[in-house]
């Protein structure tokens, strides 16, 4: 049981999370745009880096919600906090690199990060949910409002806590919203978990609704972001020994 419980939950966290990457960040790529706003390769590996980090991620996430339903919440506190902590200071690394930070398209990438991350907090979530006897009606429910309340929290702080370079306007986006935010959403969904179906279902509702209108607020930086062509071009980076390479083409010296 243990094994299909982790087959299944495998299946709907990467379907959930890769099907929202592939609709949302897919409507800014070729041939849904005339020019493509990011990099379909930088996307993938931000993706595929999201995998990994979200790992230790839903540990603390397990360690979080298992105190919140034995009535720990002094340790379940401590549990959020780091696990609010790692996930920001993660996307905001990954924003600080080079390859990802680099120009316009952060947030794309940020967005990818953020999704695969929630994917493998569903997988975590639905593993163990999944794991004991076969859930009830009530309780399938709530399992499912859960697992799509996760992917909405992570793509929600994906865009809330972007740097404010990538803001148009100069709106606030920050990681301080973020995490309050995220703290709100996160402890919803504990209580929901520790109560009855119908408390659940309605504390989900709550936070799935809050952070979709959340991500609609901030969705901006995607559809405002320039074709790739019209970026600003990335700094030149000096060549071996310092030396600059010839402006022509090949051969023209």
């Amino acid at each position: 049981m243990v094994d299909v419980a982790l087959s299944v939950a495998s299946a709907v966290g990467v379907l959930l999370s890769g099907g929202f990457v592939l609709y949302e960040v897919g409507r800014f790529a070729t041939p849904q745009v005339a020019e493509s706003r990011f990099d379909e390769r930088r996307e993938i590996i931000a993706y595929t880096v999201g995998l990994f980090v979200g790992i230790p991620l839903a540990l603390v996430l397990l360690f979080y919600l298992g105190a919140a339903a034995a009535g720990a919440w002094l340790g379940a506190f401590v549990y959020l906090g780091l696990f609010l902590a790692l996930r920001e200071v993660s996307e905001w690394g990954l924003l600080q690199t080079w390859y990802f930070g680099d120009g316009p398209s952060g947030p794309f990438y940020a967005l990818g990060f953020r999704s695969a991350i929630g994917g493998i907090l569903i997988l975590a979530v639905l593993a163990v949910a999944l794991g004991g006897p076969v859930p009830a009606p009530a309780r399938l429910v709530v399992i499912a409002l859960e697992s799509a309340a996760l992917l909405a929290l992570e793509a929600m702080g994906a865009l809330v806590s972007v740097p404010r370079r990538y803001a148009g306007s100069g709106r606030d986006f920050s990681i301080v919203r973020a995490v309050v935010l995220g703290g709100l959403g996160y402890f919803l969904l504990a209580f929901g978990a520790s109560s009855d179906p119908t408390v659940a279902t309605f504390a989900l509702l709550i936070v799935l609704a809050a952070a979709v209108y959340f991500y609609r607020s901030h969705r901006r930086v995607l559809t405002e972001a320039p074709p790739l062509s019209g970026a600003t071009a990335p700094r030149a980076r000096p060549g071996r020994y310092d030396r600059v390479g010839p402006a022509g083409p090949p051969g023209s010296r």
